[in-house]
C-alpha cells in the first residue's frame, strides 16, 4: 500500500474519532442526543445543571429510518441524554403553572437500569448533606410516559419544598398537590413533555384545557371532597379507576387554586414554607391570607367551587335541599373563641349576625368577603325559584361591606359616624335574622 493511501486512512480514522468524541462530550456537557456506538455508560447533565442522569449510551438510529409520530406507544425508552431534556421541560412547566421564576434548585440524580431489574413503585430518596438536600432515584430504561412525568413532577415539588429546609425530617408534598400538578401537565402539555428519539410531534392535537380533560375523566361523577383529597383512603387509591378519579379531582382542585394571582402566590408560599410546620395543613391555612380560617372553610369553598369548575347548565342546578343547606352553612362561621379566663379557646359555630354584632370590623372583613364569594358561586347553581333568596343574602352582605369600608372616609363627626354604624349593624342583623327564618321555613317545606 502506498504511503498516500495509509495517510488517507489515518486521516479518515482520526476524523471519525474526533466526531465520536464531540458527540460524547455533547451528551455529558449539554444533554444533547448522543450517537455514540461504543458500549458502556454515560453521564448526562441537564442544561441547568440540576439533573444528573447515569445510564447506558444510546445507540444511533438507522440512517434513513422513517420518523414515527409521538404518542403511538405508552411505553417509551428512557436514555440519559433524552431524559435530561425531559427533566428540564417538566421543571419549567411546573414553574410556569405556579408562576415561579425559572431557576434550577437542588441536585436530582437518576440512575437508569434495565427494566427487568425494576420491581415495585419508583421512589425518590432524599439525602441530607452538609450543603443541603440531594435527591436520588433508580429508573427503568423503559417506562410508561405518564408515570415518568408524574415521577419528575414529584421530584420537582419535593425539591422545591426542601430548598430552604436546613435539617431533617424531609418535607413530603401532599398527594393532592403532586397529582394535581401532574394532571395539569398531562392535560395541557401531554406527550410534548417527553423527549423521544426518531419521533416527530404532531402539535395540532396538543394543549387542551386541563380542566376539560379532568371533567371528561370524571365521567359525569362529581369530584372528591377536600377531606377525601387531603386524607385519601383505600377507597380512593385502591384500584386504577378510583385512582384516576382521585387524580382528576386533584387536578380540578389545583386548577382552581391557581386560577387567580392570589392563589398562585399562596401556593408558591405554601411550597416554600411547608417545612416550617409539622403538617402541611397548618401551612396551607397560614398562607391563605385569611381566606381559610380552618380546614372546614376549605371544605366549604371546594364544595361550591368544585361544582362550578365541572361546568354549569340545567343539569348542574342543585336541588332545593342542597341549595338551602349550603346557604345555611355560608351564613354561619366556625371559629375558635376564648373562654372567660382567656387562656383557652372553644370552637363554636356562630350565625353571621353574631359575628357582625360582636367582632371588630378588621376580623369581620376577611370572613364576610369570603362569604360573599361563596354566595356568588352558589348563585351559579341556584335554580330560578331560589335565586331571590340567595340573591338577598348576597345583597345584605355586599351592602354591609360596602358601607363599612366607605364609612371611615365620610367627612362627618365621630358621634354621627357611631350613630350611622350602629344603625347599619342593627339593620344588617335584622335582615340576616329574617333570612335565617326564611331558610328554616323553606327547609321544613322541602323535607315534607
Amino acid at each position: 500500500m502506498s504511503s498516500t493511501g495509509v495517510s488517507r486512512r489515518l486521516k479518515s480514522w482520526s476524523h471519525g474519532w474526533i466526531l465520536w468524541w464531540m458527540a460524547f462530550s455533547a451528551v455529558v456537557l449539554n444533554a444533547a442526543p448522543t450517537t455514540a456506538t461504543v458500549p458502556g455508560r454515560v453521564t448526562a447533565v441537564s442544561q441547568s445543571g440540576q439533573f444528573v442522569i447515569v445510564g447506558p449510551v444510546q445507540l444511533p438510529g438507522v440512517r434513513g429510518q422513517k420518523l414515527a409520530p409521538v404518542g403511538d406507544k405508552l411505553q417509551v425508552p428512557v436514555h440519559p441524554d433524552l431524559l435530561a431534556v425531559t427533566c428540564e421541560r417538566v421543571r419549567r412547566a411546573v414553574n410556569l403553572r405556579l408562576g415561579a421564576p425559572d431557576r434550577a434548585g437542588l441536585p436530582v440524580h437518576f440512575e437508569l437500569r434495565p427494566s427487568h431489574f425494576e420491581e415495585g413503585p419508583i421512589t425518590v430518596h432524599p439525602r441530607l448533606f452538609r450543603d443541603g438536600w440531594k435527591f436520588f432515584a433508580e429508573l427503568p430504561d423503559s417506562m410508561d410516559w405518564t408515570q415518568l412525568v408524574r415521577l419528575l413532577v414529584e421530584a420537582d415539588v419535593l425539591e422545591q419544598m426542601n430548598r430552604e429546609n436546613p435539617s431533617e425530617p424531609v418535607t413530603v408534598p401532599p398527594l393532592w398537590l403532586t397529582e394535581g400538578l401532574t394532571g395539569l401537565l398531562l392535560g395541557e402539555d401531554g406527550r410534548d413533555l417527553v423527549t423521544e428519539s426518531q419521533t416527530v410531534t404532531i402539535r395540532a392535537s396538543r394543549h387542551r384545557d386541563a380542566a376539560v380533560v379532568a371533567r371528561d375523566q370524571l365521567g359525569g361523577s362529581g369530584p372528591l371532597s377536600f377531606s377525601e383529597l387531603a386524607q385519601p383512603g383505600t377507597e380512593q387509591l385502591g384500584n386504577a379507576d378510583s385512582y384516576g378519579r382521585y387524580r382528576a379531582s386533584a387536578t380540578l382542585f389545583v386548577h382552581e387554586l391557581l386560577r387567580e394571582d392570589r392563589g398562585r402566590q399562596a401556593l408558591r408560599q405554601f411550597i416554600r414554607d411547608a417545612h416550617r410546620s409539622l403538617n402541611w395543613q397548618t401551612t396551607f391555612l397560614a398562607v391563605s391570607a385569611g381566606q381559610f380560617r380552618s380546614l372546614l372553610d376549605v371544605e366549604k369553598w371546594w364544595a361550591v367551587a368544585s361544582v362550578d369548575v365541572v361546568g354549569r347548565g340545567p343539569s348542574q342546578f342543585w336541588p332545593a335541599d342542597r341549595i338551602l343547606a349550603e346557604l345555611g352553612v355560608i351564613l354561619t362561621e366556625t371559629a375558635d373563641l376564648p373562654v372567660t379566663n382567656r387562656t383557652e379557646t372553644v370552637r363554636r359555630t356562630l350565625p353571621l349576625r353574631e359575628v357582625i354584632q360582636t367582632w371588630d370590623f378588621s376580623s369581620q372583613r376577611p370572613v364576610l368577603r369570603r362569604k360573599v364569594s361563596q354566595l356568588h358561586l352558589l348563585l351559579l347553581h341556584t335554580p330560578p325559584e331560589w335565586v331571590g333568596l340567595v340573591g338577598e343574602a348576597t345583597r345584605v352582605l355586599d351592602e354591609y361591606l360596602t358601607a363599612r369600608e366607605a364609612g371611615g372616609r365620610d367627612p362627618v363627626g365621630r358621634m354621627e359616624l357611631e350613630t350611622r354604624l350602629n344603625l347599619l349593624v342593627r339593620n344588617t342583623v335584622r335582615r340576616l335574622g329574617v333570612l335565617d327564618e326564611q331558610i328554616a321555613s323553606a327547609s321544613r317545606q322541602v323535607r315534607r
